[in-house]
């Protein structure tokens, strides 16, 4: 695993590589871009670790969709003895399409021997995960399980080549108490196709990613909710346990207006909702540091859920 310097986490964990474009967050055709895809392109010559997953095309670099499983890294967390907040495959999305549902079990069975860390899971993809977790269910109860914590564990040892059976606490917990998870949502229409689906998915601490903030969004934590959601949105203070914000970064970045960033704080304020500003990307006199130093006084908050140091 790599350190970061992605303030709200310590180290990335990627044993995925290889994605594809989701949504406009991704970048569009004159503007933005995903990080990890021009990462990847930098390091997409013969021999190199991301040789075809990326090819330059007329509008830049672009994912060709394959996505591959190493099994070399999936035992990283493993080897580190002191807990660490973990970002999980920030070079991919853990949900693509392209990610079996086996391969998945066994990354979860790797966070539960690891209970030491905190893994962090951010998607694109939220409408997968309520449909795994049913799967996993399923299948472990067709092998007598009665939960799926040991059926993910034997999967990881499958993959592994290895057994973990020393490394699974006295008590087994399910979902993971820490496995974070997330959405990624760039724009009032994104949250709310995407929001439902971290809701239905049973999680320890759900999380959003409104970064880069390319539009106004509300979170329907306050205030009047449209009666079409109200059911799966109210309350939503009760199912979110932290916000990032964040203005985008990098070459040709599309703009964050700072009202964006402020009505988003206000809304978690009223409703005690972790709020975490990382940076202000395009907005601030340097798009490459994320300095709180570089934020307006009222934006300089960077909270965690309670019980999680910061």
């Amino acid at each position: 695993m790599n350190e970061t310097g992605i303030q709200w986490t310590d180290v990335s964990w990627n044993f995925l590589r290889g994605c594809s474009r989701k949504s406009e967050g991704c970048g569009v055709d004159e503007q933005g871009g995903c990080y990890a895809e021009k990462t990847a392109y930098r390091f997409s010559g013969k021999g190199q670790p991301y040789e075809g997953l990326v090819r330059l095309t007329k509008k830049g670099p672009r994912w060709t969709g394959e996505v591959r499983h190493l099994a070399t890294k999936l035992a990283e967390p493993l080897s580190i003895k002191k807990g660490v907040r973990v970002f999980v495959n920030s070079m991919s999305d853990f949900w693509h399409d392209e990610v079996s549902n086996q391969w998945i079990a066994a990354a979860f069975g790797v966070m539960a021997c690891c209970p030491q860390h905190q893994f962090q899971i951010l998607t694109k993809r939220p409408e997968r995960m309520p449909e795994w977790f049913a799967w996993v269910k399923a299948q472990a109860e067709a092998e007598g399980d009665s939960s799926p914590y040991r059926f993910c564990v034997r999967m990881a040892e499958e993959v592994l080549g290895k057994s973990l059976t020393s490394r699974i606490p006295a008590i087994e917990l399910w979902p993971l108490p820490n496995v974070w998870l997330g959405i990624s949502a760039e724009n009032q229409e994104r949250y709310d196709e995407r929001i439902e689906s971290l809701f239905r998915t049973p999680a320890e601490i759900r999380f959003l990613s409104c970064e880069p903030l390319l539009g106004p969004l509300s979170l329907h934590l306050t205030g009047i909710v449209p009666s079409q959601i109200r059911e799966r949105y109210t309350p939503a203070s009760r199912l979110i346990d932290m916000v990032i914000v964040g203005g985008e970064s990098g070459d040709r970045p599309r703009p964050m207006d700072l009202a964006w960033a402020r009505a988003l704080r206000d809304e978690c304020q009223e409703s005690g909702v972790p709020f975490f500003m990382k940076q202000l990307g395009s907005a601030g006199r340097d798009d490459k540091g994320g300095n709180l130093d570089d934020l307006p006084e009222d934006l300089r908050i960077r909270q965690f859920p309670e019980g999680i140091d910061p």
